[in-house]
């Protein structure tokens, strides 16, 4: 049976290899409207901001920014390699532990790192949904993401 560790360790290297798919698809649609390129900046604000909050750090970022496609583009990389360090060099107790956090609104929460992670790519893949959806309204090929894909790779 795997480990919480190396199951999340796969979850994420799956999201970055999608959200660097769906990043291309977006950046090479013809017409697209504005709304595909702020939602892929919301995902990747949303993987910094989950981070930072795992880390006990501050961020000074609204989950809602406005982006350009090289800034989200860097904000993928970093926060990619960011999250694979992290849990890299977690230990299963780590990633079990709870965190205690507050979210935008100001309300406090504590959810364990392995749910947090867990939401992360949840959230990145429902996002990419929609801006697939968006680049076929713009006449676009939507980006293949999905974790099958992502093992035949």
């Amino acid at each position: 049976m795997q480990s919480v560790k190396q199951t999340l360790i796969d979850l994420f290297e799956q999201n970055i290899w999608s959200n660097d798919r769906i990043l291309i698809a977006a950046q090479t649609t013809k017409n697209l409207p504005d709304k595909a390129r702020q939602a892929m900046a919301h995902l990747a604000i949303a993987e910094r901001i989950w981070l930072s909050r795992i880390r006990a750090e501050s961020l000074p970022m609204k989950v809602w920014e406005d982006l350009s496609f090289s800034e989200i583009e860097t904000l993928l990389e970093e926060t990619g390699k960011q999250w694979q360090t992290f849990l890299d060099d977690a230990d299963e107790e780590q990633l079990l532990s709870d965190i205690a956090y507050m979210n935008t609104q100001g309300d406090a929460f504590v959810n364990t790192v392995r749910d947090i992670t867990l939401h992360v790519t949840h959230h990145s893949a429902y996002h990419r949904g929609q801006i697939n959806a968006i680049i076929r309204e713009a006449g676009g090929e939507p980006a293949k993401v999905d974790y099958i894909f992502y093992m035949r790779d």
